[in-house]
């Protein structure tokens, strides 16, 4: 009852997706939880959290294969089913090795299955009977809660967007920073945003046009969007400048990201020679740097400045040996 009654108090996916997820701990023990929605006769992880999620959460699960793409695909629950199963794992069963069941259950709505909720355990037949029961329980409404939301998401998305690249915008940016603030500090979890800036916009625009700065600031959104998982969200705050948001990333692998994405970016000079294009980057994490939104976002700016300064000095792409 305390379950259904947290769903239905939030019209946001990803606040819905939490909850859900915050709550079914109190219930049952899990090590690793993935909810999945059906996107493209696919299963994409649109929630993922625990031991091995950042390899969960890769995952593109075809309905019908592995064990929560069975479940989505034929709308029956899984009870201690072997996680070994799902696509991926077999290609490199080390890194899967410590998750060692499953209970999944699909998630139905009124326009029929929409995904699959899936509980992960270290422990082999970790999960009982009753468990199934509850989980059966909270996934007939979470279905049809999470529909609901999404139908909410799709229609506040057009006022949400950036027209040219397709990102959230900074409306958007901001609405999930209170979210994933409020999250960090309930939990004691941290989160990672950047600050990015891209070098010479201008001087692309007034030499070769807006038609091709426009191309290039698409494919830079695209280049970014490609090094992040599911749930991290970048979004356009206006001209050249992007702010990307890392839930539950410290600051030391935020630096991993960080090479990352200047990888990403550098590469885009194949698809545009004599452009040169590069970005500045400047990076902040709760709660090392500070607990405040509005401060992280103040000192990742002052960091992406910094670096701008040394770009205009040296003239020169940034390094991904620089560090924020």
């Amino acid at each position: 009852y305390d379950i259904t009654q947290a769903l239905g108090n939030s019209l946001s996916v990803d606040e819905t997706l939490r909850l859900l997820a915050e709550q079914l701990q109190k219930l049952i023990h899990y090590d690793a939880i993935a909810i999945y929605l059906i996107r493209d006769g696919k299963l994409i992880p649109r929630f993922v959290e625990g031991v091995n999620a950042p390899l969960l959460a890769g995952a593109q699960i075809p309905l019908g294969e592995g064990l929560s793409g069975w479940v989505a695909g034929t709308g029956k629950p899984s009870l201690n089913g072997n996680p070994a199963v799902e696509p991926g794992y077999l290609s490199d069963p080390l890194q899967f090795s410590k998750l060692r069941c499953a209970l999944s259950v699909p998630l139905d709505s009124t326009k029929g299955i929409i995904g699959a909720l899936t509980l992960y355990s270290m422990e082999t037949e970790s999960f009982g009977v009753d468990h199934l029961r509850i989980l059966k329980a909270v996934g007939m409404k979470a279905g049809a809660t999470i529909h609901n939301a999404l139908i909410h998401e799709a229609i506040g998305k057009s006022a949400e967007t950036d027209v040219l690249t397709g990102l959230p915008n900074a409306r958007a940016l901001w609405a999930r920073l209170e979210q994933e603030s409020a999250r960090a500090a309930r939990q004691h979890i941290p989160y990672t945003v950047f600050v990015v800036d891209m070098n010479g916009l201008k001087r692309i625009n007034d030499t070769r046009g807006h038609l091709l700065g426009n191309k290039v600031l698409k494919a830079l959104a695209s280049a970014m969007r490609g090094c992040l998982r599911e749930y991290d969200l970048v979004a356009r705050m206006g001209g050249d400048e992007f702010v990307l948001l890392l839930p539950g990333m410290g600051a030391e692998d935020a630096a991993v990201k960080r090479i990352e994405l200047a990888m990403a970016v550098d590469a885009l000079n194949k698809d545009f020679p004599g452009l040169e294009i590069s970005i500045s980057m400047g990076s902040a994490s709760y709660p090392d740097d500070s607990r405040h939104t509005e401060e992280l976002m103040a000192i990742a700016d002052r960091r992406m400045y910094w670096h701008k300064r040394e770009f205009h000095n040296s003239r020169s792409p940034i390094s991904a040996a620089q560090t924020a």
